[in-house]
C-alpha cells in the first residue's frame, strides 16, 4: 500500500516535471538504465531533466525519508559531480506545518551577511555575547540559504534545522559544522523565547561568527 510519504514524494515529483518542461527541458521521470548516461548506471534517481548546457539529476524525498537514503544521495552526489555540464539536484518536501518555518522576504546581498557579523563581533567586544548569538545566528540563517543557493540546492522550507541537514547530506556542511550550528540553533532558541541559556555563550557565538563568514567566502 502506498504510504504518505511516497505520496508526498511522487507529487512533489510530478509538479517538478511540470516546473522542468516547462523551462524546456527534456524530463523523463523514474529512469530506467538506458535512458541514463554511463555514469549513472546502476543508480535509480527519480528524474532525469536534460536541456543543452545544463543536464540535471533529481532526487525526492521527504524529511521524514532523508535520514534513511543519505548514503545513497552522497553516492549519486559523487558520481555526477565529475561530469562537467552535469549537476546534482536535492529536494525534500514536506508539509508546511512546522510552526518554526521564518517568513519570505528578501535575501540580504552578502554584504548585509558581513555587516551583521561584523556587528556580533562588537556586541561581543562589549560583553554583550547573547545579544551577538542573536545577530550572528540571524547572519548564519541567510550565508546558508546564500549556500544553498550557489550550488543549486532546492529548498521546499526554510526552516534552519531542515536547511542545515540538507547542506549536511550533500556535503556542502562538515559533520563539525553540522554540530556548531544545532547547538548554537538551541542556545539561540532559548534567548529568543526569553529563557535561560546556558553561560558561556561567547563559547559557542565567537566560532559561529567564524565558521558563518567561512561559508560566506567559501
Amino acid at each position: 500500500m502506498t504510504t504518505a510519504i511516497e505520496t508526498r514524494e511522487r507529487r512533489r515529483l510530478t509538479e517538478l516535471a511540470r516546473e522542468y518542461r516547462e523551462r524546456g527541458y527534456e524530463v523523463i521521470t523514474q529512469p530506467q538504465e538506458d535512458d541514463l548516461p554511463a555514469f549513472l548506471r546502476g543508480f535509480q534517481p527519480d528524474m532525469v531533466a536534460r536541456r543543452e548546457g545544463d543536464d540535471v539529476v533529481i532526487e525526492v524525498v521527504t524529511k521524514q525519508s532523508l535520514r534513511e537514503t543519505s548514503q545513497r544521495i552522497k553516492q549519486l552526489t559523487d558520481a555526477v559531480a565529475p561530469h562537467a555540464g552535469w549537476r546534482f539536484e536535492l529536494v525534500v518536501t514536506n508539509p508546511r506545518t512546522d510552526s518554526s518555518e521564518p517568513p519570505h522576504g528578501d535575501e540580504p546581498a552578502i554584504q548585509e551577511i558581513m555587516k551583521r557579523l561584523g556587528d556580533a563581533r562588537e556586541l561581543l567586544r562589549e560583553g554583550q555575547a547573547e545579544n551577538a548569538g542573536l545577530v550572528a545566528w540571524a547572519a548564519t540563517e541567510a550565508a546558508l540559504r546564500s549556500l544553498a543557493r550557489r550550488h543549486d540546492v532546492s529548498l521546499d522550507r526554510l526552516e534552519p534545522g531542515y536547511v542545515l541537514k540538507q547542506l549536511s547530506v550533500l556535503g556542502l556542511l562538515s559533520s563539525e559544522d553540522l554540530d556548531l550550528m544545532q547547538d548554537a540553533m538551541r542556545e539561540r532558541d532559548l534567548i529568543a523565547h526569553g529563557f535561560l541559556a546556558e553561560p558561556g555563550a561567547e563559547d559557542w557565538v565567537r566560532p559561529l561568527i567564524e565558521r558563518t563568514s567561512g561559508l560566506v567566502h567559501g
